[in-house]
């Protein structure tokens, strides 16, 4: 994450450098033309005061002539003044990008390198003995158990970034007043609504809704990225030690009480992974911690398939897209837990770390993005069917076909969200990435001729047509 963040304030940095050189350069083209008028207006005066020497001219033309080709003069050592340092400014600027290209290079190679360390084994298989490690001043220190993580560096990053955290605290302000009087709203219409049975929307939007505060903290954590997207490794791992609780108070709401227990377990493996995150101590004592979290992660998530299969839950959640989803969802996490286990058993330990964060971390990040779905899908509703948005015709005669497309886009972009989320934590995902690129980016002519189209461009052609249909159709 860390070099992904890296790797994005380069290129904020870089767009940035290319602005002021452009800025610059634009400067010195108008301070060019404003030196090439002056050069035109000096050898118009110097030529004038060649003609105020005729002793028939006044004396006060004369002095003012001198005076007016004096200044010109004098402008012009001023404009070459300036113009060196714009030739200056633009070096420097120069300078800027070629140290970002190598930084730029230089975080390819770290984030190339921590790929290829998930697939090379660090230790060796668990039924051979590890080598001796040679003693020096550093083995006390590699032998005790210590905390990896530094609050000092925290709270000096939250100091430089007061204005980031102002502008999050009066968002979680804003959503908090928001989501209460929401809530106020779904709450007078269930009270108030006829006995002809249950309305799916509402109540779906108040079990989101049930804690509203709780709920804006939550949305305020989403946006960690947005505002602190330079945030180091020990601030992640604090948020998501204060964002585990809140989510899993906010999340229990929207499930039936029979997945409750599973809701905690997971929220517990959860903690205990930050908390492994947040220390470091001896090889085998990590890898044996990191051995019982993919066991207890695998065995829950193996447990979690077969139960939700049996379980007794609403007919409306059952056959939902989401509770499909969250079953392929364990089996698939099983697999990777079992391929975690192997890999930490025969040495291969950062594939094993990856496959840890992966389920356990994937899952809670799984969960947080569908909460996150149905609290922006509760939000749309109500106010579509509150009448909040009825000065528009369209939204006023179309209510549920407005709610249903603007509900499906949310869940699209926060799938979406998710995936990059869950990539930018990860590194075994590169190698793979990366051979698709190529493989997007590859000419359509095969080597036989060259089309200048390639597999990206065919894509791109048809998501414009995709979406210019769902635009057409929503019209």
């Amino acid at each position: 994450s860390e070099l992904n963040a890296l790797d994005a304030e380069l290129d904020l940095l870089e767009a940035r450098t290319n602005r002021q050189i452009d800025k610059v350069a634009s400067r010195a083209k108008r301070l060019a033309e404003l030196g090439a008028e002056v050069e035109r207006s000096i050898e118009l005066w110097t030529d004038g005061v060649r003609r105020a020497r005729d002793p028939s001219v006044p004396k006060e033309v004369r002095t003012r002539t001198v005076r007016v080709l004096r200044e010109l003069r004098s402008a012009r050592t001023r404009i070459l003044s300036k113009q060196g340092g714009y030739l200056a400014l633009q070096s420097r600027g120069l300078d800027v990008l070629e140290k970002v290209d190598a930084a730029h290079r230089a975080v390819e190679v770290a984030q190339a390198e921590a790929a290829r360390n998930v697939f090379d084994r660090q230790d060796p298989p668990l039924w051979k003995r590890a080598p001796a490690a040679p003693k020096d001043e550093d083995a006390a220190v590699r032998d005790s158990y210590d905390i990896a993580f530094s609050w000092p560096a925290v709270t000096t990053y939250l100091r430089q970034s007061t204005s980031s955290m102002v502008l999050q605290l009066l968002l979680v302000l804003a959503l908090g007043l928001m989501f209460s009087r929401l809530r106020r709203a779904l709450r007078e219409r269930i009270d108030n609504r006829q006995q002809d049975g249950p309305i799916p929307w509402e109540d779906r939007a108040i079990e989101a809704l049930a804690h509203p505060w709780a709920a804006a903290v939550f949305v305020g954590f989403a946006s960690m990225r947005l505002f602190h997207p330079e945030r180091a490794a020990d601030l992640i791992l604090a948020s998501w030690l204060i964002a585990i609780p809140i989510w899993f108070v906010v999340f229990r709401e929207m499930l039936p009480r029979s997945l409750h227990a599973p809701l905690l377990g997971l929220a517990a493996l959860g903690t205990l992974h930050v908390v492994l995150l947040a220390t470091s101590g001896p090889p085998i004592v990590e890898r044996a911690l990191l051995l019982m979290e993919l066991l207890l992660a695998g065995t829950g998530a193996f447990w979690l398939s077969r139960f939700l299969r049996r379980v007794d839950v609403p007919k409306r959640l059952g056959q939902s897209f989401w509770f499909s989803a969250a079953l392929g969802w364990t089996r698939a996490m099983a697999i990777v837990s079992a391929v975690g286990t192997v890999a930490t058993v025969l040495g291969y330990r950062y594939l094993g770390e990856e496959a840890a964060l992966v389920v356990t971390i994937g899952s809670i990040g799984a969960s947080y993005f569908l909460a996150l779905a149905r609290i922006f899908e509760a939000w749309i509703s109500t106010e579509i069917h509150i009448g909040r948005l009825d000065w528009s015709r369209m939204i006023r005669a179309n209510r549920d076909v407005v709610s249903n497309t603007l509900t499906r886009i949310v869940r699209i972009l926060l799938v979406l969200w998710f995936v990059l989320s869950l990539s930018d934590m990860t590194s075994s995902w590169r190698a793979l990435a990366n051979a698709v690129r190529n493989l997007l980016e590859t000419d359509l002519g095969l080597g036989l001729a060259e089309t200048g189209v390639t597999l990206l461009d065919l894509l791109d052609f048809f998501f414009i047509l995709w979406v210019s249909w769902i635009i057409a159709r929503a019209v």
